[in-house]
């Protein structure tokens, strides 16, 4: 199942995998490495700047919204958090969707909100997308994030009001490696 070209995806090449690279990308993906070769880490992070700065007049625009968004700048900035191994292979994925866990309760209980061409779309459009999108998840069009989607993509997720100090997502053998999941 070749990668979907709406990724925007490019094999990771032997020039590109020099230095630091070459080093590391076995080291998360090889078995006779360390059994749970994932970097989880918790950061407790003063967000109250980032909430001046945060354009809340445009429509759709939460704090959590404009974090996810700006995450994405971020991360399109340094394509590191943009590799992704699939079939054994190392893949610059340049355009990866958004996937974002969202609570509708219910039998359904969670949703995935997936956002796809957004990583160098403009705030106010980005906004407004992803504002439709929750309305859309919250009348009951659901849509589940496919298996390209969650594993290529970019999982952010909010715990709202939950303190934590340590978090671990379960994972499985079958997860392309390289996702980045953020809570």
């Amino acid at each position: 199942m070749p990668i979907p070209p709406r990724f925007d995806p490019s094999p990771l090449s032997e020039s590109e995998r020099q230095g630091w690279l070459a080093w590391s990308l076995p080291f998360f993906t090889d078995p006779i490495h360390p059994q749970n070769p994932h970097l989880s880490i918790t950061l407790p992070l003063d967000v109250t700047a980032a909430l001046r700065r945060h354009r809340a007049g445009d429509p759709g625009a939460t704090f959590f919204a404009w974090l996810a968004w700006s995450l994405l700048q971020v991360m399109a900035a340094h394509p590191a958090f943009l590799l992704r191994q699939v079939r054994e292979e190392w893949w610059l994925i340049r355009n990866p969707p958004l996937v974002v866990p969202v609570a509708v309760g219910g039998r359904q209980r969670f949703v995935e909100l997936v956002l796809e061409d957004v990583i160098a779309e403009p705030w106010p459009h980005f906004a407004a997308r992803y504002s439709r999108g929750l309305q859309a998840l919250r009348a009951g069009e659901v849509r589940r994030a496919d298996w390209d989607a969650y594993n290529l993509g970019v999982v952010v997720g909010n715990l709202p009001s939950l303190p934590f100090t340590g978090f671990s997502l379960h994972s499985h053998g079958g997860d392309a490696a390289g996702r980045c999941v953020f809570y």
